[in-house]
């Protein structure tokens, strides 16, 4: 039996320097800014997703509920699948 796994994902990651306060929650989007996941981890995966661009926003809150800017990277994913073999 052969089956077929499509693993995409995209796992971003934020260094960030604090300012005057501490750094409290980071935010993430993969739909272009409509929505935003909270954390309070530097790193966020998202999985399942389909071959295509994608448009990852990150930004940061302070201790005191101040925002950073928010930083923008495009990332294109191949639809590739990893075959797997049982005997």
């Amino acid at each position: 039996m052969i089956i077929a796994l499509v693993l995409t994902v995209i796992t971003a990651t934020v260094t960030a320097s604090k300012g005057t306060n501490n750094i409290s929650k980071y935010y993430y989007s993969i739909d272009n800014g409509n929505t935003f996941i909270e954390s309070s981890s530097n790193s966020h995966t998202f999985s399942n997703l389909n071959g295509g661009s994608y448009r990852i926003m990150v930004k940061v809150m302070d201790t005191n509920g101040k925002y950073s800017n928010i930083y923008v990277v495009n990332e294109n994913l191949a639809n590739t699948s990893n075959l797997i073999t049982f005997i």
